[in-house]
């Protein structure tokens, strides 16, 4: 079960890697917000509280969970988790 949690980990850490940042344009018109991702999801979940957003009992990460639900078809909805006001 480790090698399955380090697995993801590390594929996980590897497509973050992979996410370029694009600065906001100047301008006159206001950046856009980013689009949610498992990050914002965990990060949001972490913030207030959320049982879901703790690592596992054998270690994986929130995010490495979420990304493996999205692997095996399904995909939390991390635009709703990113901007949810409570765990319920």
């Amino acid at each position: 079960m480790k090698t399955l949690s380090l697995i993801l980990t590390l594929t996980l850490a590897l497509t973050l890697a992979g996410c370029a940042t694009t600065p906001c344009p100047t301008g006159k018109t206001p950046c856009p917000a980013s689009a949610p991702t498992c990050a914002t999801a965990c990060a949001n979940g972490a913030s207030l509280g959320c049982v879901w957003a703790t690592p596992t009992p054998l270690g994986a990460t929130c995010e490495a969970v979420c990304a493996n639900a999205a692997t095996v078809g399904v995909p939390w909805n991390v635009g709703k988790l990113s901007t949810m006001t409570g765990c319920q």
